[in-house]
């Protein structure tokens, strides 16, 4: 695994050099506000939704094993020297008991890739003890042809225009058909994972409903969250690492579901039940693609705001509070990256970006 993600993160280190505008063109970075933490209500919902992002990777939970089991459950997954443990890295979704209702894993492998699922994995789960309906989808699966391809098409294709009340709001098209094969008022459905999530809110009134997602799966959880929003349900919405995948009218909307911020970690008119969780660790590469803007394209893309910077390096698998500081200013119409920055400073160790890409509150993607 840790090759390919070496692999992959160079060639798309490439692409962007390639496609990404010259230095000129990209916006001024703002000064950085004083580092605030998060509070503790906040850094425990992020442990907690990067667990169940963990567990998304594990074929027993998303459907890709011919004996599924009911529970959540990451048992081998967290890598030790080089090998599998018995431990697990998602012991607080083991604990609470989560039940998955839907896995789905729509062309997991090269061989069983006839019809074109785009390789989007996860599952619907309900956690009663924390009073949760969780959506998470999985990264980026370096088995299936399709997952890797919607990568692709997500840096190459056209952006799509989204039926939402905003009518410049456009998505990475690579990204937004992943989501559709999961979202049965589209047509286009393999498995409704939306309709499921409608059925589990009014079943269980009082519970959150979450979306999360590492990586590839942050950038699908994007546009399921905001289907979920357009219907009336309230979202907390969690990816870590994702790359961009929304353009800035569309950032522009999403972000203003939360208006958390380094100034103002807490604020009293921050609706509990709304809310954006962008975690990017330092190192890790993954959130500065896709382009700010495609050299010659008209094309932009912003990332979400507000996002939770994990400060520490790879030394440290389990970050605590304070190393986490909120930021808005690499949402809208910033650069992102703490202190990573596309194109004038390209990181030296692509290894280390590999790893970085890999520890979000522990090894996120052990399951493969």
């Amino acid at each position: 695994m840790r090759n390919y993600l070496t692999s992959l993160l160079a060639m798309l280190t490439a692409a962007r050099l390639v496609l990404a505008a010259p230095p000129g063109r990209h916006p001024s970075i703002a000064p950085r506000a004083p580092a605030v933490p998060p509070t503790v209500s906040d850094y425990n919902n992020l442990r907690l939704y990067a667990q169940y992002a963990a567990a998304a990777y594990c074929n027993a939970n998303n459907g890709g094993s011919i004996n599924p089991t009911p529970q959540i459950t990451c048992a081998g997954a967290l890598m030790v020297n080089g090998g599998q443990s018995d431990r697990s890295n998602c012991p607080l979704v083991e604990s609470a008991g989560a039940t998955r209702t839907v896995g789905f894993n729509l062309g997991w492998n090269l061989i069983s890739n006839t019809t074109n699922g785009f390789g989007t994995a996860g599952f619907v789960a309900v956690d009663n003890v924390n009073r949760l309906i969780v959506l998470s989808f999985r990264g980026t699966d370096p088995r299936s042809s399709q997952s890797l391809n919607t990568n692709v098409q997500a840096l190459t294709n056209a952006q799509i225009p989204l039926p939402q009340n905003c009518p410049n709001c456009l998505g990475a098209d690579g990204y937004l058909r992943a989501f559709r094969v999961v979202n049965n008022s589209t047509g286009l459905a393999r498995v409704d994972v939306i309709g499921t999530i409608q059925q589990l809110a009014s079943a269980n009134r009082g519970y959150q409903v979450v979306v999360t997602g590492h990586s590839l799966g942050g950038a699908v959880g994007t546009f399921a969250a905001l289907e979920l929003r357009r219907l009336g349900i309230k979202v907390h919405f969690a990816s870590f690492g994702m790359p961009r995948a929304v353009n800035p009218d569309l950032a522009n909307f999403i972000s203003a579901f939360d208006v958390t911020s380094e100034t103002n970690p807490a604020p009293i008119n921050q609706d509990p039940l709304e809310r954006n969780f962008r975690v990017v660790h330092r190192g890790d590469g993954t959130p500065d693609l896709l382009p700010l803007q495609p050299f010659l394209s008209t094309k932009q893309y912003r990332h979400l705001t507000p996002s939770f910077n994990i400060t520490s390096d790879n030394t440290v698998l389990a970050p605590a509070i304070t190393d986490v500081q909120i930021s808005s200013r690499d949402g809208i119409s910033q650069l992102t990256g703490v202190p990573y920055v596309p194109i004038l400073n390209l990181p030296t160790d692509i290894n280390a970006t590999a790893q970085a890409h890999r520890q979000y509150f522990g090894l996120i993607s052990a399951c493969f």
